[in-house]
C-alpha cells in the first residue's frame, strides 16, 4: 500500500493539485493507494468516482491539520504492509512521530515558495525540522533545490524531479460551447490560471489588456483562480474600464478550465519574486503548452 497525505488535491483546482492527484493515480499501477486529504465543496461526489481510498478532513484549518496528523500517526502504526508515503508539503509531514515515519519510506515535495524563508527564521526552523523527516526530498526543479539549499535544507536528501501533467484530456461538448461562449468573437484570446497571489503578476496583464485595446478591439482575457489579489483587481479592471474584455473567475470545473485552455490563443503568467514569494516551477505552463 502507498500512502498520501496532501492538503491540496481534486476536485480543488490547481497544478498542485493535478500534480498530487496524478501521482495518487499513478501509484495505483504498483498498488493499493490511501490518500488523506482535506475536505472540498463536491470532494465527496468526486471521490465516489475514483478507485483511490480517501479520507477527508474538513473544519478549522488548525484543528484539521492535528486531527489528520493524529490520524495519520495510528494508521501508519497499526499497518504494516505500507511501502511509502509522500507528502505534499513539509506542513503535512511537520506533525508526524519521526518514530513511526521511521519503519518506512517517505518523500516530501517541495516548489520553491512554501521553503523560501531566511536562515534562522522562526519559519525557517520549522521548515528544516520537517524536512529532516523525510527519507527523501523531491525537488520540482534545480531552482528549487538550489534555494532549499541555501535555506538551510539538508543536500543529500534532494532530488530533482521535474513534473509533468495528465493534459491533454477529451473535454465534453457541454464545456468546450460554454468556453467558446465565453470567449465568443474575440482576439486575441488570453488565459491565466493560477492564485491570485503579488507574485502571479496579474495587475500587470490587466494594463497590459488595456494598452493592446485600441490595436486589437476585440481582445479578451480570462482569469482562472481566486486568492488576496481578488479584490485589489477587480478594483483596478473597473478603474481602466476593462468590463468586456476581462473576466475574473474565482473557481472552474475541470472540464472546464481545459476547454478554456483549447480554446484560448496564448497563456499568460508573467510570474515576478514578490518578497520571499518565488514561482519554483509553473506547472499550469506545461498544462498550457498540451493544448
Amino acid at each position: 500500500m502507498f500512502v498520501i497525505s496532501t492538503r491540496s488535491f481534486p476536485p480543488e483546482t490547481g497544478g498542485m493539485q493535478n500534480l498530487v492527484g496524478g501521482l495518487a493515480n499513478a501509484l495505483l499501477n504498483h498498488g493499493p493507494v490511501k490518500v488523506f486529504a482535506d475536505k472540498f465543496e463536491g470532494s465527496d461526489l468526486y471521490d465516489q468516482s475514483l478507485k483511490l481510498e480517501i479520507e477527508r478532513f474538513g473544519g478549522i484549518k488548525l484543528l484539521r491539520k492535528y486531527r489528520k496528523a493524529n490520524r495519520l500517526n495510528d494508521f501508519i502504526k497499526s499497518n504494516q504492509n505500507i511501502r511509502s508515503i509522500f507528502f505534499d508539503h513539509w506542513k503535512s509531514i511537520e506533525k508526524i512521530d519521526l518514530k513511526v515515519l521511521n519503519n518506512t519510506t517517505s518523500f516530501c515535495l517541495i516548489h520553491a515558495k512554501e521553503i523560501n524563508h531566511p536562515n534562522g527564521t522562526f519559519l525557517n526552523k520549522r521548515m528544516i525540522k520537517s524536512l529532516s523527516k523525510a527519507s527523501y526530498i523531491i525537488s520540482n526543479s534545480v531552482f528549487t533545490k538550489n534555494l532549499a539549499i541555501e535555506n538551510g535544507v539538508e543536500e543529500k536528501k534532494i532530488e530533482v524531479i521535474n513534473p509533468g501533467c495528465n493534459y491533454p484530456i477529451k473535454i465534453d461538448n457541454k464545456n468546450v460551447e460554454i468556453a467558446k461562449e465565453l470567449f465568443r468573437n474575440s482576439f486575441p484570446k488570453i488565459i491565466t490560471v493560477s492564485r491570485l497571489d503579488k507574485r502571479k503578476s496579474h495587475q500587470n496583464i490587466l494594463m497590459t489588456i488595456k494598452n493592446l485595446k485600441p490595436r486589437f478591439p476585440k481582445i479578451k482575457y480570462i482569469s482562472i483562480g481566486d486568492g488576496e489579489e481578488m479584490r485589489n483587481l477587480k478594483k483596478l479592471k473597473n478603474e481602466l474600464g476593462l468590463g468586456n474584455e476581462v473576466i475574473l473567475m474565482d473557481s472552474s470545473s475541470e472540464l472546464l478550465k481545459v476547454a478554456l485552455l483549447e480554446q484560448a490563443d496564448l497563456f499568460l503568467m508573467p510570474s515576478v519574486a514578490y518578497k520571499k514569494s518565488v514561482e519554483g516551477f509553473g506547472i499550469s505552463f506545461i498544462e498550457a503548452a498540451s493544448y
